[in-house]
């Protein structure tokens, strides 16, 4: 089933809620795992906006640097000169 652009916003603001809510309770691995799924979930909001074609399932689903690539963003966009940013995205 394909989700809609609203879905996939809602299921990245509810990730993002609940990495704020670990991260007050010290919690801070599981908040990064969290934060990193509702980039995803924002990630295929935007592709889906712009009428791409989402991945859900598999490796390819989960790939945030695919994704951000599928978005049309660039790395450079980040602004990251020390490459923390980069570096969540890449890795």
């Amino acid at each position: 089933m394909a989700m809609t652009v609203a879905e996939w916003e809602q299921v990245a603001k509810d990730r993002y809620q609940d990495a704020q809510s670990l991260d007050t309770q010290g919690r801070h691995v599981a908040a990064v795992y969290m934060a990193g799924y509702a980039i995803e979930c924002y990630l295929k909001a935007y592709i889906r906006h712009r009428g791409g074609k989402v991945p859900t399932s598999g490796r390819e689903g989960h790939n945030l640097g695919g994704l951000w690539q599928a978005s049309g963003f660039r790395l450079t966009d980040l602004q990251d000169t020390q490459g923390n940013r980069n570096y969540f995205i890449t890795q």
